[in-house]
């Protein structure tokens, strides 16, 4: 089987976005990907991916309105149109259960509308093939070379997913929990959020007004460690001289799209 790996993230529930990705056996070149989504034994085709030259990790969005439902999981299937292959159907990663689901959507509304600054969250790509960067992957010493533009000197190909933005209090503590869930050491600070997207450690945190990045050190949340309804996570400022500064930090058009979301957040609040 040419495609050797695939999984799918939930990033946000509402608005709804999926994040699929996989990963292919060898750089190969001239192949389609279609990506089907299947819910209620309905099939449609929801994104067409081509193949690219010294790349092995592929990655295709899922934002269809009305993906989640409470008692109605999705599932995922990669084909290739070329050869006909096809990966067994795959769920998300995450599966909440209904009630979990309601309880989601009401901190989720919490943190937008009451509690929330907006905040971005480069999730860091974990699976087991674990493909290696083709320009900077010393095997001999397991190492990256250098600065490396295509991995971030992370010498793992595509190392995070694509940015979404969540609203979460980000301080030294939280007016939502009346104790904290983890503890800031100096220096960190601490976000508390809805659920979804879920933080682990090595995830990095953008703060768009100060254009700083925040690694992820320590998280803990309530529900399921499967499936968390709430989260709280300590995080350090990175270096200013790390290479991320020049890849996750959002160019102009999207800061206009964060404050654009931000102005209509404070007038919807105002009543």
């Amino acid at each position: 089987m040419l495609i050797v790996n695939s999984n799918a993230v939930i990033l946000s529930l509402n608005p709804p976005y999926v994040y699929v990705y996989f990963t292919t056996q060898q750089i190969i070149s001239a192949r389609t990907f279609e990506v089907y989504r299947k819910q209620s034994d309905i099939e449609e085709l929801v994104a067409t991916v081509a193949s690219q030259v010294n790349v092995n990790v592929y990655t295709a969005q899922d934002r269809t309105s009305q993906i989640f439902s409470r008692f109605t999981p999705c599932y995922y299937q990669i084909r290739i149109v070329e050869t006909g292959e096809e990966t067994e159907w795959f769920s998300w990663d995450t599966m909440y259960r209904a009630w979990e689901f309601e309880i989601l959507d009401r901190n989720d509304q919490l943190f937008h509308y009451d509690a929330g600054a907006a905040l971005f969250i480069h999730s860091e790509r974990t699976d087991l093939t674990n493909v290696r960067c083709p320009n900077c992957w010393d095997i001999t010493n397991q190492m990256s070379t250098g600065s490396c533009d295509l991995c971030m000197n992370t010498g793992r190909q595509k190392p995070y997913l694509d940015p979404v933005m969540v609203h979460s209090e980000f301080g030294q503590s939280s007016k939502v929990l009346e104790y904290n869930l983890v503890e800031a050491e100096i220096g960190q600070k601490l976000i508390t959020m809805s659920g979804l997207p879920k933080v682990k450690p090595g995830d990095i945190v953008h703060e768009p007004f100060k254009h700083e990045l925040w690694l992820v050190q320590n998280v803990n949340c309530i529900g399921r460690d499967t499936a968390p309804v709430l989260q709280q996570a300590s995080v350090s400022l990175v270096n200013k001289s790390d290479i991320k500064y020049n890849y996750l930090v959002l160019d102009d058009d999207d800061m206009e799209a964060l404050l654009a979301d931000v102005d209509e957040v404070n007038n919807e609040r105002r009543f």
